[in-house]
């Protein structure tokens, strides 16, 4: 800092403004104000795929060091959105490696002299950056967001380029886990295909906002608040850190004004650290729990340098008699007046001397922060905001949209929070992943709560650079959201294989690190265990042990004991009351559902269970080619076998031939026909052989995507006459609106049941809306005592039976002899035909019954636990005696 002082030939000294150390980088969302400005680099950008076979290419080949146009071509690519679903090719949808975009930007002549930066608020999963042909930052873990600082880096009044290579490739310690496998194509030219186990479309792409912002050269990092009400004050426990060029200084002017909503000043303080107090607080409520919901405050901070004076302001000059010299200093933003008062006691006179002081002096930092004031607390029975009891009246989502995938649609988010009150939902859990930042912006504004959740879904096999990324993924989250009021719990995973060694120590140091983060908000996660299989194997005891809620997923009537809705609720209640009963905590179902097809009703349906004949005694002849079978696969290689997956109607090979074929060899000595019992080279089976379907239906005349009565499941095999015998349709049919909103009413028994037991803190359906997933067509095999064990394992869902093996496998001692007999059950799991459709809406957010049924079931919720205020039209006129009737109900 560059400071000239001349006054008649005196010298007074430097003036310095006072700097803090450098703090903890912080990644507060870019607002405009006073002392910043924000650009977007939103838009259509350039973008191309890199080659197949070698993906590195555009490394080696250093596109970065100019337009993407100039060395080869490019099409256009929407910022933000997922880059899958824009064109009509198959190779970008399935594409697995590394991925290009480029634009050019300005960067305006007034900015030079200022930080510049450049934010992106989520690249998935890993983003490499270019600013100009030079490196400037490198992001893994998508869904969240990272900046760099690009002041150095940028051309000031002329045009710049950014370049970013994307790879979507996840693997075992990504956050989600992940793998990758080579098959061949009918080109006899090799293709990697991803394989996960997590039930949604992998996708990917730079989906959330880019952004180019400025700040001072000491500038605002990072603000924490913590929020607590005493009597009828609120008190808002604030710290500001600050960074930039501290020089020697050791301090900053820090001031803070708290608005209220009409803009009036209610509290103000200073310093970095403090306390602000608000008398008569309007505290921040949920949706329906208060006439006045989600009320914000707004902070403001400012930050100066601040002026150090020697000796207090008072400054011993010889004035040849004239004795003291008083110094009094008066600011006009960078223009300094010192006027000095000359006193003579003698005649008491005073001369008036003007004093210009010039200095180049680092720009004011303002920041604005909105702030709802709440209480988040439990014990074993109740989750409470505001020490009131919260009943979570809530979803499941996904950031799911047609045509942009995961990027962020703000007309699409407006629609859902629209959506979600029109249901009378309270809130959600932003599974499973972080949700962007202007998602949860809605959120703070509209009083829905929060649980809010890291990338980890479905994750297993356990390891040190698995936990590093899982506790960056949580370290980087909480940074993000831990000013929400809208957020109060963190869910630290979802459906976690926690049967493996190792489990208590990964997952102990994983709570631990949140709660070394942020002791004012819960930790949970959500678990597909029943109580009894955690008392069985007690490593998956530990999910529900250090959470401070119980979030229990159960899919009984789909996914176990499917079409049975006479034996829904009492399993329910034997689950979850297992939870509680266990761990003395408050349990919350943060799944459940069913799938329905939009348009669907009774008798349109076929179930979902078939029984399948062959008519040969030999349907998987020895291959000749194979001498010798290959060791059977260990269950923790199953990530290692891609599903096969259904395209346009075709089944496309996805398991590796060797193991393939080993897998048919095995089965020639099986009696698996019930008509030939007499083979002699066969043993007789125990029950013939299953093949169940979940996920078989289109409602339309699409393709559908099963094999055909008649033909083979398996191309490369002669045919075999299959002569399928589906179960009959009835009232309430699977894949039905009507099953749906049947199997939703029973749940609700369950739910009222434990509700009046006092510890039931909330239910949220699987799911908000429809969303896509991969295609999936898997193989399993299990012996007689592996069947009856994975039925106790794993009966909530599909996606968790992998688990589930390495569970069971561990139990049962199974060894590669007693895998070699007994393999009688084989089943093959066709999970989703053209996504999820557990949605009570469609993709397109239209409403299913089940949208309906919700709807009444909420409210009424809401108007018995809140005293809400029911909607005119919550329920359709039907006649003069039945609407009176309504009415004294709900007097």
């Amino acid at each position: 800092m560059l400071v000239t002082l001349v006054v008649c030939g005196m010298f007074l000294g430097s003036l310095l403004p006072a700097f803090g150390q450098e703090g903890p980088v912080g990644i507060l969302y870019p607002r405009e104000s006073e002392s910043r400005e924000v650009r977007s680099l939103d838009g259509v950008w350039n973008f191309r795929l890199s080659p197949v076979n070698d993906t590195a290419k555009g490394f080696t080949d250093e596109w970065y060091s100019q337009e993407l146009r100039k060395s080869g071509d490019v099409i256009p690519m929407p910022v933000p959105a997922s880059y899958n679903d824009i064109t009509e090719d198959p190779e970008v949808r399935d594409f697995v490696g590394v991925v290009w975009y480029d634009r050019n930007f300005y960067v305006p002549s007034s900015w030079e002299g200022k930080r510049v930066w450049l934010r992106f608020g989520s690249v998935t999963y890993l983003a490499v950056v270019f600013v100009n042909g030079e490196h400037v930052v490198t992001h893994e873990i998508g869904h969240l967001p990272f900046r760099v600082e690009v002041t150095d880096r940028v051309n000031y009044g002329a045009t710049n380029l950014i370049t970013v290579a994307v790879n979507n490739t996840l693997y075992e310690s990504s956050i989600p886990q992940g793998g990758v496998t080579n098959i061949t194509t009918d080109k006899n030219t090799t293709e990697t295909f991803m394989t996960y186990s997590f039930d949604f479309f992998h996708y990917a792409g730079i989906d959330r906002p880019v952004t180019l912002y400025t700040t001072p050269e000491v500038y605002i990092d990072d603000i924490s608040v913590i929020t607590n009400i005493e009597s009828q004050t609120g008190l808002v426990e604030y710290t500001i850190v600050y960074a930039g060029d501290s020089g020697d200084i050791d301090d900053l002017n820090i001031t803070l004004i708290l608005y209220d909503r009409d803009d009036q000043i209610v509290a103000t303080s200073s310093g970095a650290k403090g306390e602000l107090r608000i008398p008569d607080v309007n505290l921040w409520w949920p949706y329906l729990m208060h006439p006045d919901p989600a009320y914000l405050y707004t902070l403001q901070v400012n930050e100066r340098p601040r002026l150090v004076w020697f000796q207090k302001g008072i400054c011993n000059i010889d004035t040849n008699g004239y004795n003291p010299l008083k110094v009094i200093m008066t600011r006009d933003q960078t223009f300094f007046q010192f006027k000095m008062f000359i006193f003579n006691y003698d005649y008491f006179k005073y001369f008036i001397l003007s004093v210009q002081v010039n200095l180049t002096l680092e720009e004011s930092d303002v920041y604005r922060l909105p702030v709802g004031v709440r209480t988040v607390s439990w014990n074993s029975t109740s989750l409470l905001i505001n020490d009131k009891p919260f009943y979570f009246r809530g979803f499941g989502k996904h950031e799911d949209s047609d045509f942009k995938g995961k990027g962020l649609d703000l007309s699409i988010v407006t629609k859902d929070y629209n959506l979600i009150k029109w249901v009378g939902g309270n809130g959600y859990r932003t599974s499973h992943y972080p949700y962007a930042e202007e998602i949860m912006d809605f959120s703070d504004r509209q009083g829905i709560v929060i649980i809010d959740e890291v990338p980890i879904v479905d994750a297993k096999d356990w390891h040190e650079q698995l936990l590093e990324n899982h506790l960056s993924s949580l370290t980087q989250l909480i940074q993000r959201d831990k000013n929400r009021p809208s957020v109060i719990l963190w869910s630290v995973a979802n459906e976690a294989a926690t049967s493996s060694s190792g489990t208590e120590i990964y997952f102990k140091q994983v709570y631990d690190h949140v709660r070394s983060l942020d002791t004012s908000r819960g930790a949970t996660q959500a678990i597909n265990s029943d109580a009894n299989g955690e008392l069985a194997c007690m490593h998956d005891s530990f999910q529900a042990q250090y959470s401070d809620v119980i979030s229990v997923n159960t899919y009984e009537g789909w996914y176990s004991h499917t079409g049975q809705l006479h034996a829904i609720t009492n399993n329910v209640l034997d689950r979850i009351r297992g939870f509680h009963d266990m761990h003395d905590k408050p349990v919350l179902v943060t799944e459940y559902g069913a799938d329905a097809f939009s348009g669907l009703h009774v008798g349109t349906a076929t179930f979902s269970r078939w029984k399948l004949t062959l008519s040969t005694p030999d349907p998987f002849p020895r291959r000749t080619a194979t001498k010798t079978p290959p060791p059977w696969p260990d269950f923790h290689q199953r990530e290692e076998l891609a599903p096969l997956s259904v395209n346009a109607g075709r089944i496309r090979q996805g398991v590796t031939t060797q193991l393939r074929n080993h897998a048919y060899s095995k089965r020639r000595d099986l009696a698996i026909h019930q008509e030939n019992p007499s083979h002699a080279a066969q043993k007789p089976p125990q029950e013939g052989t299953l093949l169940r379907f979940t996920g078989i239906l289109q409602a339309s005349q699409k393709t559908l995507l099963l094999p055909r009565p008649g033909k083979s499941p398996y191309q490369g095999e002669r045919d075999k006459t299959m002569n399928f015998q589906p179960q009959p349709s009835f009232p309430e049919t699977v894949w039905s609106e009507d099953y749906q909103a049947k199997l939703m009413s029973k749940y609700f028994e369950a739910f009222d049941t434990v509700r009046r037991e006092g510890w039931f803190v909330g239910e949220m359906i699987w799911c908000f809306a429809d969303f896509q997933t991969q295609q999936v067509y898997d193989i399993l095999e299990f012996t007689p005592i592996f069947v009856s064990l994975i039925n106790q394992e794993a009966s909530v869902s599909p996606q968790r039976l992998k688990a589930a093996e390495t569970a069971v496998r561990a139990k049962a001692h199974l060894t590669q002899d007693n895998l070699q007999s007994d393999v009688t059950s084989f089943l093959i799991s066709i999970n989703r035909v053209d996504g999820n459709k557990k949605g009570i809406f469609t993709r397109q957010r239209q409403p299913k019954r089940s949208a309906h049924v919700l709807r009444e079931r909420y409210f009424a919720l809401a108007q018995e636990l809140d005293n809400a205020t029911l909607p005119e039209d919550l329920t359709p006129y039907v006649s003069s005696m039945w609407s009176q009737t309504r009415v004294n109900t709900e007097l």
